[in-house]
């Protein structure tokens, strides 16, 4: 992947162009409880590097970025349980997921006029938990979760997402 970031700082605006490259292995398999609720346990392997970030420069200093390098591991357990279509045909399904991230090696190293130098670390294991629910209403889906994540490098971060997808042609699903 190629990335353009866009800085604004007291020396201005700046834009810095780097390459990133990622692999991601992932496997899980779900076990159908009574009551259709199913226990997947997951397993994730990610590695990221990046790397070839342009020089950051002003009249009064260079910044140079030494790129990264990331290998996070997850172990997890989820639990997810689909409902039967409503009068109106949509589907509804709820997922919840709690897992332990270890990231191995999180480094990033910088320079500043080739005279400071430094490196930040995100190494740490830390516990994650989602929570989601996901509505198919006809071409239409909808998902929307939250996530917490707290421990190694990591202190009490909260996210989320929406995501709206229509199928053009057949269905949602």
């Amino acid at each position: 992947m190629d990335f353009r970031a866009g800085l604004q700082s007291i020396a201005g605006a700046m834009r810095a162009d780097g390459d990133a490259h990622s692999l991601n292995l992932e496997a899980g398999y779900g076990w159908k409880l009574a009551g259709g609720v199913v226990l997947e346990p997951q397993v994730q392997w990610t590695r990221t590097e990046v790397d070839n970030i342009d020089l950051l420069s002003t009249a009064q200093a260079n910044f140079e970025a030494d790129g990264g390098v990331s290998s996070v591991g997850r172990l997890g357990l989820s639990i997810r349980k689909d409902f039967q279509p409503t009068d109106a045909g949509t589907e509804w399904a709820t997922y919840g997921s709690v897992s332990a991230v270890r990231d191995f090696d999180g480094r990033n190293a910088y320079a500043i006029n080739n005279t400071f130098l430094g490196d930040t670390r995100t190494g740490g294991t830390s516990a994650l938990v989602e929570l989601g629910v996901t509505a198919n209403i006809g071409k239409l889906a909808l998902s929307a979760g939250v996530n917490w994540q707290d421990g190694g490098a990591l202190h009490s971060f909260v996210g989320g997402q929406l995501n709206l997808r229509y199928t053009f042609g057949g269905s949602s699903k």
